[in-house]
């Protein structure tokens, strides 16, 4: 570690901050990782470097350093850090931390919850240890660094499936976490007691408390650990106690719209008791009353400021499972509580406040995202609506005359004075959507209240609304809500009388307004019937133009990349639009070919919102592919439009855009079978044949999809041109590598079933020597099943048999014999593994046609191969192949991660754009059935075989 190094690399940072010199400094980064010094200058620059950009940029480094090599399935991360490096960086990560200001000890504690995701415990045991011993009871600013670390380790396990490792891992900990975490609890409250009038010691301190809660949410989430139970009574004191706190101190100097310490302390203590009413009432039982008290007065006296938002989202939570539980029944229908409940906790908390309206106003895309359906995000609303159904499910007929009763008296005030008693309305609208709903799904409302006529309502105050462009626009968006709401409980036919009103809505000036309009007709159109879309091809070219105009003027009206792409639901709409048309977009073609190349254009400028950029693409895809298939006389036409985009994306080397880029010109150059290849694909294949582009995980896919849709297009040009060998390079290195040997077998399987075998044969043997290897030093069961499709695929490839014989012989070639015991100990006993469809048949077809080959080398495997291919085809095919093409569904992108990193994410429209291997088989146990007995007379070995075999199998064959 020298200090020119660091020199240097403070330089290259430097050099990142200017957009001018950005990719340069990302590209000399690149190449710094490789220097077994780098991750220790980065760590002195964060340690003793005083530019704040500078530790800022080198800490975030680090961080996604980590994420991108810590890794080790894959064998070349532990080039970049090695286990000596590994072990160092841990043992050294919390007093790492420790060391930082407090503004920087959040990104060290994300570090330490990455590499646990890998290593703890079994390869960091001492993690807990080093948090534990680092506890120190004097001060609460290194206590919260612990306990921000423990809590994020710590919630992983809210959202993991139940398994042994998950509850050993918790065991673990528990031994050695709960003592000191019980004690640092009860030092905690006992210091908050002691300084109730310090407001800078009580901020810190109920940070610290916050943690605590978290954490003990976090212990809670799988099952009760019997410390807690044994403990309960202390815990439960501690927890009231906190729930009913009042201080001054801590909160009055807070704005009505800053949630402060201790209303994130009593949220997550309702989000608690909500957990244990939810999931161990037995145990809570003797304390659920006391709590169902407090929240309750805490509802009543909470007032309607912002800030109070959360804590009031999470008690309405805990009476809602409270309401659910029959044994606490009389706790409700007391007296007047169900109407209590009704006026000052559903309505009151239903109601538009004046912030509600700023926001609206404001800040319309948050707005929307607070209502999008399936958002995360707790609001009062949501609480007071689930409550609303709850109380259904227990007391229906009472409950919902009751609330009739208040949708009537709100609908009557608005009649009354609508310029002024707006709200009423908007009350109404939201009451009956409530009350209506009894299950909901993604598809809307699934099921419904039956004393509700939804379908009146609609059309006697919903649809008025949606025509009517002179009321409140934010009764506009519940009547759009509503219809969304209830898209499935609505007919075709007056779905189809909505849509023009949405369509219209588009041109509103009201961001929130359109952006609902969008997010309704998106839905509607997805909307399926037994697995078949309402909305074919022919029902939706009727608004199609008017539908892609007002959508293209809605992105027409931003000046920067930044605030058009600002809005994915516009692009989605668009995108659903595109697929619902199917061949007939190409009618809209060239229009939206215009439009969408010009999108690509300046949205590649500076790419902001993966979202909208994945459903650009989709858009794209759909288009192209519609076109492929239907009209590829227009093929040259779209190539001309995109080709100067796609080429823009590529030079500028815009690491985002650059995987959709090789999807589509593969699906591009794919419809060029049996025809010339155009020049313009030609001049992308050297480039794509040089190790850089293959630096970046992301690219692989694409990568691959291109290379192969050029040997399935123009084989022969690949072998002319000599660029046979520099594919086998490619596969060498991506079959080295764990995390991308998958691709590796995409590759070689295609190269096989397009090159001929005369050419292929001088390669084979350094293909096979490359893959035993692989299974003589690092077997994973990835790599086996595609080592044992390779194999399959070989040998199912015509003319039969020349290949398969080629391929046994260069075993032979390679190592006398070893063949047969790759088959026995390796093949035979694996394929019950093979899960894919399309991996089966390949398997079936191939390793059928080896027990007919009559090959002297493997006859003794023939039983244990029968007996293991009879049963697999059994089990798996015997059925028809039932695959059909599936419509796009919701882009699941959350789970992608969808950051500046360039990761894969494969465009759904052309998945499914695939055809099934051998296509000519219609049934693949009819065809194991009668290739084994008509082989059976010529093959006595296989015919000893089948006398042998089990009775499953002779019942199979007959």
């Amino acid at each position: 570690m020298t200090s020119a190094e660091q020199t240097y690399l403070i330089q290259v940072i430097e050099k990142s901050f200017s957009p001018a010199t950005q990719k340069q400094a990302e590209s000399e980064l690149f190449q710094l990782e490789k220097n077994p010094n780098f991750i220790n200058n980065l760590i002195q620059i964060i340690q003793s470097n005083q530019n704040p950009a500078i530790r800022t940029f080198s800490l975030i480094y680090l961080k996604n350093f980590i994420k991108k090599y810590w890794d080790e399935d894959n064998e070349d991360n532990l080039l970049i850090l090695n286990q000596d490096q590994r072990n160092l960086i841990k043992s050294n990560l919390v007093s790492f931390m420790l060391s930082l200001p407090k503004t920087m000890r959040n990104q060290i504690s994300e570090i330490i919850t990455i590499i646990a995701d890998y290593d703890f415990p079994e390869k960091w045991p001492g993690l807990i240890q080093d948090l534990v011993q680092n506890l120190n009871p004097n001060d609460f600013t290194v206590n919260n660094g612990i306990l921000q670390t423990a809590e994020s380790l710590f919630k992983r396990w809210r959202h993991q499936f139940r398994t042994d490792n998950l509850f050993s891992e918790i065991l673990f900990v528990l031994k050695q976490f709960t003592a000191p975490y019980l004690e640092l609890f009860q030092a905690t409250d006992q210091l908050i007691q002691s300084n109730s009038g310090n407001a800078a010691t009580l901020q810190t301190l109920f940070e610290s408390l916050n943690y605590i809660l978290e954490i003990f949410y976090s212990f809670n989430t799988q099952d009760i650990p019997e410390f807690f139970e044994d403990n309960m009574t202390l815990f439960m004191g501690l927890l009231h106690k906190y729930l009913i706190y009042e201080n001054p101190a801590i909160s009055d100097d807070l704005s009505d719209d800053e949630e402060g310490p201790l209303e994130k302390s009593k949220a997550s203590i309702c989000e608690i008791i909500d957990l244990y009413t939810k999931r161990y009432e037995d145990l809570f039982h003797p304390f659920l009353p006391k709590f169902v008290e407090s929240v309750w007065h805490l509802l009543m006296k909470t007032g309607l400021e912002p800030k109070y938002d959360l804590l009031v989202s999470k008690a309405i939570s805990f009476l809602t499972s409270v309401v659910k539980l029959p044994r606490h029944h009389p706790l409700f229908l007391a007296g007047d509580t169900l109407q209590q409940i009704a006026e000052k906790i559903i309505l009151s908390n239903m109601s538009l406040r004046e912030s509600d309206l700023e926001l609206f106003e404001d800040e319309p895309m948050q707005f929307v995202a607070l209502d999008v359906e399936g958002s995360d995000i707790a609001t009062r609303r949501k609480a007071s609506s689930d409550l609303v159904r709850v109380l259904l499910e227990q007391f229906p007929s009472q409950f919902t005359q009751m609330m009739s009763n208040y949708v009537t008296h709100y609908l009557q005030k608005y009649s009354s004075k609508p310029s002024e008693n707006w709200r009423d309305y908007d009350i109404a609208i939201y009451l009956v959507s409530s009350l209506a709903t009894k299950g909901s799904s993604k598809l809307g409302a699934t099921h419904t209240n039956e004393l509700v006529n939804i379908v009146d309502f609609c059309s006697s105050h919903i649809i008025p609304l949606l025509q009517n462009s002179s009321v409140h626009a934010i009764l506009q968006v519940d009547a759009i809500k509503f219809i969304h709401a209830f898209r499935i409980q609505l007919t075709k036919d007056q779905l189809t009388s909505i849509l023009p009103l949405l369509i219209n809505l588009l041109k509103s000036s009201n961001i929130v307004v359109y952006t609902w309009a969008t997010i309704c007709i998106e839905r509607i159109l997805f909307l399926k019937k037994d697995k078949v879309s309402i909305f074919q091809p022919n029902d939706v070219t009727t608004f199609a133009q008017p539908l892609f105009s007002n959508l293209f003027s809605i992105l027409e009206r931003f000046p920067t990349s930044e605030k058009l792409s600002e809005n994915e639901y516009i692009m989605k709409c668009i995108m659903r639009t595109i697929i619902a048309l199917k061949e007939k977009s190409i009618t809209f073609a060239n229009i939206l070919l215009t439009k969408l190349q010009f999108l690509l254009e300046l949205i590649s400028k500076n790419p902001s919102n993966p979202k909208f950029n994945h459903y650009m693409f989709e858009s794209i895809g759909g288009l192209l592919r519609s076109i492929v298939t239907h009209q590829t006389e227009t093929v040259a036409a779209c190539e001309s439009a995109l080709f100067p985009s796609f080429q823009l994306v590529l030079q500028n080397d815009v690491s985002e855009f650059i995987p959709y880029v090789f999807q589509l010109l593969s699906l591009l150059l794919e419809s060029h079978k049996n025809q010339s290849i155009p020049e313009s694909y030609k001049i992308l294949l050297p480039p794509l044949l040089q190790p850089p582009l293959w630096e970046s995980r992301g690219n692989i896919p694409a990568l691959i999809k291109y290379l192969k849709a050029f040997l399935i297009v123009d084989c022969e040009y690949i072998v002319s041109q000599n660029h046979l060998s520099a594919y086998f390079g490619i596969f060498q290195k991506l079959i080295s590598s764990k995390m991308n040997d998958h691709h590796g077998f995409d590759l070689i399987n295609a190269i096989i079933e397009n090159v001929p075998l005369n050419v292929l044969s001088q390669y084979l043997p350094a293909v096979l020597t490359l893959q035993l290897t692989r299974l003589q030093k690092s077997k994973t069961p990835k790599f086996t099943k595609g080592f044992i499709v390779f194999n399959a695929r070989f040998m199912a490839l015509d003319p039969h048999p020349e290949p398969l014989e080629l391929l046994i012989n260069t075993y032979e070639h390679v190592q006398s014999g070893i063949f047969s015991v790759v088959l026995s100990s390796i093949i035979i006993p694996e394929i019950p593994t093979i899960k894919s469809f399309s991996d089966q048949k390949t398997v079936v077809v191939g390793y059928t046609r080896l027990l007919t080959s009559q090959t002297p080398s493997i006859q003794q495997a023939y039983p244990s191969l029968l007996e293991t291919l009879g049963l697999f085809v059994k089990k798996n095919l015997g059925k028809l192949d039932k695959d059909v093409e599936e419509e796009l569904d919701d882009l699941n992108l959350e789970e992608n991660d969808l950051g500046y990193h360039a990761s894969f994410n494969q465009l759904k429209i052309l998945s499914s754009y695939k055809t099934q291997p051998f296509p000519n088989i219609a049934d693949f146990q009819q065809f194991f059935v009668t290739t084994i007995k008509n082989s059976t007379a010529a093959n006595p070995a296989l015919s000893s075989a089948i006398t042998s075999s089990s009775g499953e199998i002779k019942e199979l064959l007959q």
